[in-house]
């Protein structure tokens, strides 16, 4: 992917391939553009015909006669963009790509982007990277109103179904992914429509993956969009509560056992009781005319209370379990040598204990240095593991800053640190007389 640079032969394989699906439906004028105006570097250009009605797979097919990088892949029924990119996602899989970019036929997507949206993924902070329109300010007047309302719309929906609080404009199509991430999801479970954004994000937040808000720009030409305020108002939301319900059941019931599917489970109930039982009492007191006991108004209030307390408990848990991104790679590279895509397990290992040593005073690391040396168990702090968790604590306790060392910790017979009699370190008179 990875663009080589001038004194490189040509010969040379390069660090990262990159593979460009481009998803097609009527998109006749502004395909060829697309395809033409990919950069070089691309490895392999994957574009799907969604059954097109207009002459869309005639001019992907005479382009593919021209550009060796091309594969065409022509659908016999119109499944919408989803099922589109499922077809080009496992084509691309198919082949050597590392990193696979969703780009779209309509020309709205620039390709000189590119580096830019591949940059996280290329240092390892994320697994996948997504566009955000929002972060140019000047651009969001070009943007249509009715476009804008629905985007702001589904973007807080999508935050709270995908659980990545700190991604916006969940509807940009122009995103990137690794090999490693796509390998780990069920692309049977991706929307088949234009809520394909919305399940990739769900999807890779229950395998927690790191996604990185990209800024770009906004580009519209002559196109018109298909989606409506009717669709997004109607349509979208049984589809978001599916993909919620799904992302807790499985992050936060089948992978681990969590609070926040306790919280979210019991405070639906309450506030659906509390809903449903308030709202029919309130309906007869104003059929009847006579007003709701004290007792019942006081029931309906406390399990609502209770219930919204409990949900907002479980969306403030969601908050803070959302995937952070990653220390970028080029730092672990220079640390360890390794190539910038691979997975330094190693490298991650020996950065933690560097990133832990730093953080440990002089005094701490000089007397782990000394316990390093002890040749018997004996020469060891009672109770303390120098390679286990939670080390540092036992030995700040054990170590006192006065006198020597050696002579001030305690001191183990039997069982070594394990277990044993523990007591004061016996002095060369006392060990003389035994």
């Amino acid at each position: 992917m990875t663009k080589p640079d001038s004194d490189t032969t040509h010969d040379a394989k390069p660090e990262l391939l990159l593979a460009v699906v481009v998803p097609c439906f009527n998109v006749e004028d502004h395909i060829a553009g697309v395809i033409e105006g990919l950069p070089e570097w691309v490895a392999e250009i994957v574009a799907v015909d969604d059954c097109s009605t207009d002459g869309t797979l005639a001019v992907l097919r005479k382009l593919a006669s021209a550009e060796p990088r091309l594969r065409v892949v022509a659908r016999e029924s119109n499944g919408g963009v989803g099922a589109a990119m499922r077809s080009g996602y496992r084509a691309a899989l198919d082949g050597d790509a590392d990193l696979i970019v969703k780009m779209d036929g309509d020309g709205q997507m620039e390709s000189a982007e590119l580096p830019r949206l591949l940059q996280p993924l290329v240092e390892g902070r994320a697994d996948y990277a997504k566009g955000n329109r929002f972060r140019h300010v000047r651009d969001l007047g070009r943007m249509p109103r009715v476009r804008l309302f629905g985007n702001v719309l589904l973007t807080f929906m999508t935050k709270l179904v995908s659980g990545y609080w700190r991604v916006f404009d969940a509807q940009n199509g122009y995103t990137a992914i690794t090999r490693d991430a796509l390998d780990a999801l069920p692309l049977e479970r991706l929307d088949s429509s234009y809520a394909f954004e919305n399940s990739m994000l769900s999807l890779l937040n229950i395998e927690s993956r790191p996604v990185a808000d990209v800024a770009m720009p906004a580009v519209y030409q002559d196109e018109r969009s298909s989606m409506s305020v009717t669709r997004v108002l109607f349509n979208f939301p049984p589809r978001l509560v599916g993909m919620l319900a799904r992302r807790l059941f499985l992050k936060y019931l089948v992978y681990d056992v969590s609070p926040i599917a306790i919280y979210a489970i019991f405070g639906s109930l309450l506030l659906g009781f509390a809903t449903s039982f308030g709202g029919y009492h309130w309906w007869q007191s104003i059929r009847t005319g006579i007003p709701a006991a004290t007792g019942t108004t006081i029931v309906a209030l406390l399990t609502f209370l209770m219930g919204y307390m409990l949900l907002l408990q479980a969306v403030n848990l969601d908050i803070t379990q959302s995937p952070r991104l990653r220390e970028p790679r080029e730092q672990l590279k220079s640390r360890c040598g390794a190539r910038p895509f691979q997975r330094p397990r190693r490298c991650f290992r020996r950065t933690t204990r560097l990133i832990h040593s730093r953080m440990m005073s002089s005094a701490v690391r000089a007397t782990r240095a000394k316990l390093k040396k002890c040749e018997t168990p004996y020469d060891r702090p009672c109770g303390v593991s120098v390679e286990g968790n939670g080390w540092l604590m036992k030995l700040r306790r054990a170590v006192p800053t006065e006198a020597s060392w050696r002579d001030r910790l305690p001191y183990c017979r039997g069982a070594g640190r394990s277990g044993g009699r523990c007591g004061p370190r016996p002095t060369a008179a006392r060990r003389a007389g035994r």
